[in-house]
């Protein structure tokens, strides 16, 4: 079974479907979400009960779901429309919702999206021929369903008639590399400009390894001046994360496949020690008493032991250095120590690295994993 994905966001409860609903996305996953509407939303409301039936049926029941095409707009709430919900919706339940569609945002969303269904016939008529009619009500009554499960309005997410026929025909999506930075493992270099670069992160691939990815690095610096980078979580995220790099740093991304899933910190406390890297100088120390230790060219993660005794780091080769641990000559020191790395965590004496495959190591024998793209 496939994952249901909207706005770069796996959608896995009715928050996650209303803060990622994209009608694009939408529309290519209609059968996915029908089945998570009818499991997740319909028992929210009378409201979510109505606009999942019309959402399954419109997907599942093809013809079957009605004796002709709709002729109008104002169709969706009829009672050839509400016979989708007889056999679950109450009189009542039926009654509330009705006087619900009245309201002037209801019947605006329906309009827009009747024009937009009914722009979207020419693209429907190439690929189904006589049977458009039938796929132009379809369309209308589930991305109105969508609408109006999602608790938004074409207004604020909206979609063109030609991207709604694309999507709903399930053609290739084409990628807007204008819109977000696309990151590659190895090195990207910005320029200076005015506007900020924009990058998504991959929410859904935070939560574990997708089959058929690899954990890569990818170092993100500035070249001739410094850059602005905002980093969404979603492609609707209204509060980014904004962080500056001056000309000639870097940061550092973990990548899963070809999506960034985590920025690595400047900054890392363990106990009463920090280590902060500024530029290319690295320092340690316990409290705000930091004194330089190190100059690094390209470095990744840093950690230090909780006692002060030392520190490991991890450089953009993905190998992790040990010379300056002073628990390195231990036997179970061993396991941190090799190449194919790409994130490094110390808290108190247990020491992390998670590798390329997704498999975490320890310095404790008792602390492993896999499947994991970030280290908490």
């Amino acid at each position: 079974m496939g994952i249901f994905v909207m706005g770069g966001a796996q959608i896995n409860g009715p928050l996650k479907f209303r803060r990622h609903f994209d009608p694009e996305d939408f529309l290519r996953s209609l059968e996915m979400a029908g089945g998570f509407a009818y499991m997740q939303l319909r028992g929210l409301s009378a409201w979510d009960k109505y606009n999942s039936e019309v959402l399954y049926q419109s997907v599942f029941a093809g013809k079957g779901c009605l004796n002709a095409p709709l002729s109008g707009p104002a169709d969706y709430f009829s009672q050839r429309v509400g016979a989708f919900s007889s056999m679950t919706l109450k009189a009542a339940e039926l009654k509330a919702v009705r006087a619900l569609g009245e309201a002037p945002g209801v019947k605006e969303t329906l309009h827009n999206v009747w024009d937009t269904a009914e722009a979207a016939q020419g693209e429907l008529t190439a690929a189904h021929g006589s049977d458009t009619a039938w796929k132009r009500t379809r369309l209308f009554l589930a991305l109105s369903a969508g609408y109006f499960l999602a608790r938004t309005a074409p207004a604020e997410r909206p979609v063109s008639p030609a991207a709604a026929a694309a999507a709903y025909l399930k053609r290739p999506r084409e990628l807007d590399s204008g819109r977000w930075l696309c990151l590659k493992a190895g090195t990207v270099t910005l320029a200076q400009r005015s506007e900020s670069y924009r990058i998504l992160m991959d929410e859904r691939a935070m939560e574990g390894m997708i089959p058929g990815t690899e954990l890569e690095l990818c170092r993100v610096e500035a070249g001739n001046g410094s850059v602005v980078l905002e980093l969404h979580l979603g492609e609707f995220d209204t509060h980014p994360v904004m962080l500056e790099i001056a000309a000639g740093d870097y940061r550092y991304f973990t990548l899963a496949g070809d999506r960034p899933v985590y920025l690595h910190p400047l900054e890392v406390k363990n106990g009463y020690y920090t280590m902060i890297r500024r530029g290319m100088d690295l320092y340690h120390g316990k409290h705000q008493a930091l004194v330089q230790v190190a100059e690094v060219k390209d470095i990744v993660d840093f950690a230090p032991e909780a006692d002060g005794g030392g520190w490991i780091t991890l450089g953009g080769d993905g190998k992790t250095d040990l010379s300056h641990y002073s628990k390195r000559a231990i036997p179970a020191a061993r396991r941190l120590s090799g190449g194919g790395c790409v994130q490094l965590v110390m808290e108190g004496k247990a020491c992390r690295v998670l590798r390329s495959d997704g498999t975490v190591v320890s310095n404790l024998f008792d602390i492993h994993g896999r499947g994991l793209t970030v280290l908490r």
